[in-house]
This record gives structure tokens, sequence and C-alpha cells, in this order.
């Protein structure tokens, strides 16, 4: 047809051109040109780059796993291990506190026995200790005490019999014999059995420790201190004579005046206060030897 021999001509007439090689590609353009291969590709095949770069990530990531798990891992210390393997500490429930309150009011509430531990033991020991300590220097102190004042008891009674008694016996003119005996009744005998006690205190004292008693030294003189009850039953009727003799004046005020005052011994102290050193003796033997 006409079409026909249009498109024939026209096709005839047309000069066969041969198409053009393309030039060789290099390596490196290659290499450029892959990611674009690549984008075509997925475009073709209906997958986006991020999906095809996060393929290539998940696999990269298992591959680093696996390189990890093969190396050999380092020991955990032992301050992990002592943290990892330590209890966690439980918080204490209501009821435990409640418990441990009841149980330290109940400790400390007055007159709780408290139960025996070493620290209480210890506690128990030492304060028994300090009280023997106490004990024993308080027992020191009343063996002292008794025998001080036993000295100057028997000092004082030496000073009656020397400054006044017997000098009265060598003046009759100034008071007659009966009214001396009347007078300081026993009180030599007294002083006898005085200064052996004292005797024997001093000898016990030089060897003193605290096994060491006296009333062992009491006991011996037992029967001798009868005397002062004698002296006792008469220190009233004493009294009385002195005041007498003292109202009365003349040469017996005068001589107990003088001695008084001249006697150095004697300290200025009046007759009378010689004669009732034997009444107050035994009460003061018997508060220093039940003092505690």
């Amino acid at each position: 047809s006409k079409v026909t021999q249009n498109h024939e001509g026209s096709a005839m007439s047309r000069p066969c051109v041969p198409k053009p090689v393309p030039p060789l590609v290099t390596r490196r353009q290659h290499l450029r040109g892959a990611p674009q291969a690549a984008n075509t590709q997925n475009t073709l095949t209906g997958r986006s780059t991020s999906d095809s770069n996060a393929a290539a990530t998940s696999r990269d990531s298992s591959d680093s796993d696996r390189a990890l798990a093969t190396q050999p891992q380092p020991a955990p210390s032992c301050a992990l291990l002592a943290v990892s393997r330590a209890p966690m500490p439980k918080a204490p429930s209501r009821g435990s506190e409640a418990a441990v309150a009841a149980s330290e009011l109940k400790e400390n509430a007055p007159g709780a026995v408290r139960p025996t531990t070493p620290h209480n033991l210890t506690s128990s020991s030492d304060n028994s200790e300090a009280e023997a300590a106490k004990t024993e220097r308080h027992r020191d102190n009343v063996a002292k005490e008794i025998l001080s004042t036993e000295r100057t008891y028997v000092e004082q009674l030496h000073v009656c019999i020397e400054g006044f008694l017997r000098p009265l016996r060598q003046k009759p003119d100034v008071l007659a014999f009966d009214k001396v005996d009347r007078l300081f009744s026993n009180i030599e005998a007294i002083y006898q059995v005085n200064l052996i006690l004292l005797g024997d205190l001093e000898e016990r004292m030089k060897t003193w420790s605290p096994t060491q008693t006296l009333g062992d030294i009491f006991l011996k003189m037992v029967p001798f201190l009868r005397m002062y009850s004698i002296y006792t039953a008469n220190y009233e009727a004493s009294g009385t004579l002195y005041e007498e003799l003292l109202e009365r004046g003349g040469a017996f005020a005068d001589f107990a005046a003088c001695v008084s005052a001249s006697n150095l011994k004697c300290k200025g102290a009046l007759l009378n206060s010689f004669l009732i050193l034997p009444v107050q003796r035994i009460p003061r033997y018997k508060l220093l030897l039940e003092v505690r």
C-alpha cells in the first residue's frame, strides 16, 4: 500500500548508521556507579535503599556479636562478685519495729533484770573489787583511829594521875586521904589496864594486814574492863564532891587552878575534864568497833 511504501521507502532511504559502542568503564567509575546500579535494582525489585542499608547493618551487627562471642571474656573482679553475691537488706516490717521498741522499754524499765553478759560480768567484777578496796581502806582507818585515840586517852590519864592525884596524896592539908579516894576512885587501876591494851594495839598494828583483827585483843581485856563499872558507879559522887570543894574555895581550889594553869600537859584543862574520860571511853570503843 501507499503507507507501506512510504514506510519502506523511508526505511530504505534512511542510511544504516552503526550504534556507538560505549567506552570502557574504569574500576573507579564502576564503583561509583555501583550505588546507582543498586538503586536501580532496588527500584526494580521494589525495595528501598534504606531497607538495604538496614539489612546490611543487621548483618554487620550479627557478625560483630559472633566475633565478640568467640573472644575470651575477662574474669569478673572480686568486688563485683562480692556486690553481686551480697544479699539485699530487707526493710524491717512494722511488726518487727514494734517488737524491738517493746523489748527496749522492758529492759529499761525500773527494776528490770538484765541478762548476764561478759560486759555485765566485767562491770560486776570491777564493782566488787572497788567495794573490797573501799572496805579494806575503811578497816585500816578504823584500826588507826582506835590506836590513836587509845594513845591519847592513856596520856590524859597519866596527866591526871601525875598532875593531880599523886601531889594531893602528898598534901593531906589540902585534901584528906578519904576524899582523895572518893574524888579519883580507881582511876589508877584503869590506867594500868589501858596501858596494857595500848601496848597490845601497837604490836598488832606493826604487822597489820587485811587478815588481822583487833577483836581478840579486846576480848582478852574483858575481865579487866570490869573496873570501868566500878568507876562509873562512883562517878556521880566524885562529881558532887568536886563541886563542893570548888564552892568552898580554900587550898584545894587554889591547888586545882594552879595545876591546870602551870602544867603544860594539862593545856589549861580543869580537873573535872580529866575525871570524865573513863566514863566516855567505853561508849567510844563501842562506836569505833561497830562502825561500818
